[in-house]
């Protein structure tokens, strides 16, 4: 925390820099080529991709790291996302996307896990950086935490696991539900498109329905005369298009005979009523694909016409979609092959991603992303947007494509389309609708209350770093905050073994200082710079050759045969000299 605004704590705290309390040890990221998933040398974490809700999910490892985190040790994210934190599960390696808090014995790790947790938020504030946030050494140094006396950081995270292991049961529960009516969802696309969500009123309205077959037949009529309209229009537009000196629109392009349903087709779809049909997409109504006018061409672009891509769809949970975020002139529609699709048109995202779907609340147009049908009379486009939805795994499995797949117009109007009368067409979109009501205000819900889980969880964490949360306890606990358990005393002890620490580290610097130059050294130079003699184990370990004994002994003989060093015999071993 900053220096000012800072909350009121218990008398019995201290507020402290967080560099007082912990080792920081900032990550740094080895070669690439030391990386591997085959389990070679430590498990290694670049940042908090890898973390989940405690412990950090180990997918590679390092054979050269270049700084280790222990045990136990708090992982806490310096880059973006700054401030996200989880407990190291084992002796592990870090990366520069990460810095690694070792508690100052006595104190208690998960305090400070909990600690950082709560004040992840605040931490953010104090990040930098043009290209993305982060926090370096010394903004974790200086960072302000409070401190309360070693009994009542044990006891604090003793309240904190109790009460967020009822919270996260509940958690568990809630996403259970949210699972579950997925699932439902699922169920009752499948039950609708197999005619067992209508069966009972199928049966009491058969008298009324005329069978998918009659229905088919006046589609095939109306398919024609819809050509033939199209061609009507085609030809006024080309006379125009010649008086006013522009470029003729495309002729539109007959219907195409698809192949039908054969008994093989069958024996892969589900059973359907016997008034219904099996037909293929593209023989329920026009299909249009998209595109995109130059964007070169600033003039092809403005508030014209709506232009709808993958990209607006994109957790767009509505069923009809007006406009995206972008929109095309009169001239960029003219200049491309995207089409002005009439109100209705039930939208269909054919690549990145496949299966998106939504239905035109107005005339627009999309790019090349999508494959559209415009239906015909007597086929509801709300039927065909939640046929869509529910065969969204079939129709993805019939794209192809290398990079990444595709569905084409072809395989689009191909796809298996089950024909139900239109009356009970509605009578279908009615019960999915009044079911995925149902189970949509359950899901605000559950969501409600999964928000809420995460605010009782910041709450109970808010009060326990004001003290709040065992305010009781210290009332009940005098002893075990003042005295040998006060603060002042803690603070004194994590000082003394603060100075054990950095002798230590203080040591293994040096051995380290030794052991990096050893790397360079050849036996006289060893020999020189401890005062020209040295027991010959001690040569060995400190000389270049420390890791191939066999080398060692070459270079060995060679000196001895240019007299250069000679062996003395004692009774603990040997000791090699310089010739003076």
């Amino acid at each position: 925390m900053s220096g000012r605004g800072l909350p009121e704590i218990p008398k019995e705290w201290r507020w402290v820099r967080l560099g007082e309390a912990t080792e920081i040890n900032l990550g740094q990221s080895p070669p690439s080529s030391t990386y591997n998933t085959k389990g070679e040398g430590l498990p290694f974490f670049q940042g908090s991709g890898e973390f989940g809700k405690v412990y950090p999910t180990i997918k590679k490892w390092c054979t050269e790291p270049k700084k280790i985190a222990n045990k136990g040790d708090i992982l806490i994210s310096v880059r973006a996302p700054v401030g996200d934190v989880n407990i190291a599960p084992v002796r592990c390696a870090i990366g520069r996307g990460l810095a690694a808090l070792s508690p100052i014995k006595p104190m208690e790790n998960k305090y400070f896990f909990y600690l950082l947790m709560f004040l992840k938020d605040e931490l953010r504030q104090h990040s930098t950086g043009s290209t993305f946030d982060a926090i370096n050494g010394d903004i974790l140094k200086n960072f302000l935490i409070p401190l309360p006396p070693l009994p009542e950081q044990q006891k604090i995270v003793e309240i904190l696991e109790e009460a967020f292991s009822k919270i996260e049961a509940g958690v568990e529960g809630l996403k259970k539900i949210k699972k579950l009516l997925s699932l439902y969802r699922q169920s009752v696309l499948k039950y609708a498109f197999e005619g067992r969500l209508t069966a009972e009123w199928r049966e009491e309205n058969k008298a009324k329905l005329e069978p998918a077959e009659e229905l088919i037949k006046r589609i095939k009529k109306e398919r024609a005369e819809r050509y033939k309209k199209e061609l009507e229009e085609w030809y006024l537009a080309c006379k125009t298009a010649h008086r006013e000196g522009k470029k003729k629109p495309p002729k539109p392009k007959p219907p195409k005979e698809l192949p039908p349903i054969t008994k093989e087709d069958l024996k892969n779809l589900p059973d359907i009523p016997k008034e219904w049909k099996w037909v293929r997409l593209g023989e329920v109504g026009t299909i249009y694909s998209g595109g995109t006018p130059s964007t070169k061409k600033p003039e092809y672009w403005g508030d014209e016409i709506p232009w709808i891509t993958p990209a607006d769809l994109s957790g767009y949970k509505r069923k009809y979609i007006k406009k995206g975020k972008k929109s095309i002139s009169k001239l960029g529609l003219e200049n491309s092959s995207a089409v002005l699709m009439p109100e209705g048109t039930v939208l269909f995202s054919s690549r990145a991603p496949i299966g998106y779907a939504a239905i035109a609340a107005n005339p627009l147009t999309t790019n090349q992303g999508f494959k559209n049908i415009y239906p015909f009379k007597g086929i509801l486009s709300d039927f065909i947007y939640y046929y869509f939805k529910h065969a969204k795994e079939l129709i993805e499995s019939m794209g192809s494509g290398t990079t990444f797949k595709e569905v084409s117009a072809k395989v689009f109007s191909s796809i298996p389309f089950p024909v139900a009368p239109l009356p009970e067409q509605q009578k279908i979109v009615e019960e999915i609708e009044y079911r995925l009501s149902i189970a949509d205000k359950l899901e605000e819900t559950v969501d409600k209350l999964l928000k809420l889980a995460e605010k009782l969880k910041q709450s109970y964490l808010k009060h326990a770093f004001e003290g709040k949360l065992t305010e009781e306890w210290r009332k009940q606990n005098p002893d075990l905050i003042s005295g040998e358990n006060s603060v002042e005393r803690l603070l004194k002890k994590i000082k003394e073994e603060k100075k054990r620490f950095d002798k230590s580290k203080k040591k293994n610097e040096n051995r380290r200082l030794i052991m990096k130059q050893a790397e360079k050294l050849s036996i006289l130079e060893v020999l020189r710079k401890n005062g020209g003699q040295l027991d010959s184990k001690e040569v060995w370990k400190l000389s270049r050759h420390r890791d191939n004994i066999e080398e060692f002994y070459i270079e060995l003989k060679k000196l001895y045969f240019e007299a250069k060093i000679e062996e003395v015999k004692t009774e603990r071993g040997s000791i090699l000299k310089l010739k003076t």
